[in-house]
């Protein structure tokens, strides 16, 4: 078999973050053709070849690492003319090309198996970049990989006024008393916990009025000064509403719980309750004081704040835990909020980079551009609510699991948290190779570690 390389290709290299803000004038990723997917693995896309390419081992480079992954194809049926083999890695929602490798074979004959590496001779820019592999022209994988996360940078485009409008926000909250409600779940209590439904109040949204957020207070019955995870909840679409509300976890730890469900989701909208937010992330987009993310955040605290009230509690042994919508609201509750839990545990966060964000991800970027509001006006408010930012103002201990090929929340929206956390903050962080938005045991056994380690 006669085997042609293809010389590799090295484009101009360019940092996905130092380009930020020229992505409101570029064409949004849900518009990419659907087969070029996250995920997408079709080794037998050819006839008669099978074409395998890589494997997560290989998806997560460190520093001075190029780009390395291995092939190979076999030949199953007779196949005529070449096969070519070429695998190409590029900026996520820029399009960017950073590398191309191509390999060719001339008339392969049934049976034959070629086994090979792609590799680049240049070390990538730290980031996050899209891999797609194709045999004579057909998409074989689509997959993330990560390059030396350690060194991955962010622009820094908090607005002039964020400190500002954070204080003036906790202010607002600060005026309404939590007048909490506890009452005796005996449908959901065992002989082991009491379970209280638990209603709290917190700052008014554009009605007007107080709001009344809702969710689960779970203690156990045969212990004093126990631990306590005050955890969040993933994003609720109007679509979810009928679904059943899950009931409240009891800790693995033996400690107690507290899961309370921001405005407008879960069980602020069930029993005839209104929901006057419709789909939360673009109500009342185009104005920061009244958008939604504004009142969640502030429900976030004000569950941390009411945490720290209960009696049997450890209060140096309290933290915060939340997947997706949930670890956004995890990070704003510890960041924003005057009283601390002992640390924070983040899985496959919401709400981050939003610039890139609505670049590459099909939602929420549908949601968005069925506003018609301008997307720099959009980027202006989401700028105050993004998790990079709201990172700055992080002084507890963090521990953030970042799923690599997640479509929902991609990378490289969760991993921007890290290097903007100050300097001082102790920050443990690992990914998910395979695992797109969900963490699977990976995530969920280091985050079970973490948790038991941080309560010694």
């Amino acid at each position: 078999m006669k085997q042609v390389f293809n010389d590799i290709r090295r484009f101009g290299r360019v940092c996905v973050i130092r380009m930020l803000p020229l992505l409101a004038l570029m064409v949004s990723a849900c518009e990419k053709n659907e087969e070029e997917q996250i995920g997408l693995y079709r080794p037998d896309a050819v006839s008669g070849v099978r074409c395998e390419v890589s494997d997560e081992s290989e998806w997560v480079l460190g520093e001075d690492e190029p780009f390395s992954f291995t092939y190979s194809l076999a030949v199953k049926e007779n196949v005529s003319g070449k096969l070519k083999f070429e695998i190409r890695a590029v900026i996520p929602g820029i399009g960017t090309e950073e590398w191309t490798y191509t390999c060719e074979m001339d008339s392969p004959s049934v049976g034959e198996t070629f086994t090979g590496k792609a590799q680049s001779d240049f070390v990538p820019t730290p980031g996050f970049y899209t891999c797609t592999a194709k045999l004579n022209g057909e998409t074989v994988r689509v997959f993330n990989v990560a390059c030396d996360i350690e060194h991955y940078e962010v622009a820094d485009d908090r607005p002039e006024d964020f400190d500002e409008f954070w204080d003036q926000a906790l202010a607002d909250l600060a005026k309404v008393s939590i007048d909490p409600e506890l009452t005796l779940n005996e449908n959901y209590s065992s002989d082991t916990h009491n379970v209280y439904d638990v209603a709290l109040h917190s700052a008014g949204d554009f009605t007007g009025a107080d709001v009344i957020i809702r969710g689960y207070y779970v203690e156990p019955k045969a212990k004093k000064n126990f631990p306590l995870e005050v955890s969040f909840y993933g994003y609720e679409e109007p679509a979810y509403m009928d679904r059943p509300i899950p009931r409240p976890a009891i800790p693995s730890n033996g400690g107690a719980s507290l899961s309370v469900y921001t405005r407008g989701q879960g069980l602020n909208n069930r029993d005839g309750r209104d929901n006057p937010y419709g789909n939360c992330f673009v109500s009342r987009l185009a104005e920061p004081n009244q958008y939604y993310y504004r009142g969640a955040y502030l429900d976030a605290v004000r569950t941390l704040e009411f945490a720290f009230t209960l009696d049997n509690v450890d209060k140096e042994s309290i933290y915060t835990t939340g997947g997706s919508q949930g670890a956004a609201l995890a990070l704003a509750a510890s960041a924003l909020s005057p009283l601390k839990p002992r640390f924070t545990v983040l899985s496959f966060p919401f709400m981050g980079n939003f610039p890139l964000y609505l670049q590459s991800a099909k939602w929420p970027a549908d949601l968005v551009n069925a506003t018609g509001l301008d997307r720099s006006e959009v980027l202006r408010t989401l700028a105050y609510f993004d998790t990079k930012n709201i990172a700055t103002k992080m002084t507890v201990p963090l521990a953030l699991g970042i799923t690599l090929q997640d479509n929902t929340c991609p990378p490289w929206t969760q991993a921007p948290i890290l290097p903007n956390l100050p300097v001082t903050t102790p920050v443990e962080w690992y990914i998910a190779p395979a695992y797109g938005h969900a963490g699977g045991p990976l995530i969920t056994g280091r985050n079970s570690e973490y948790i038991t380690r941080m309560l010694e």
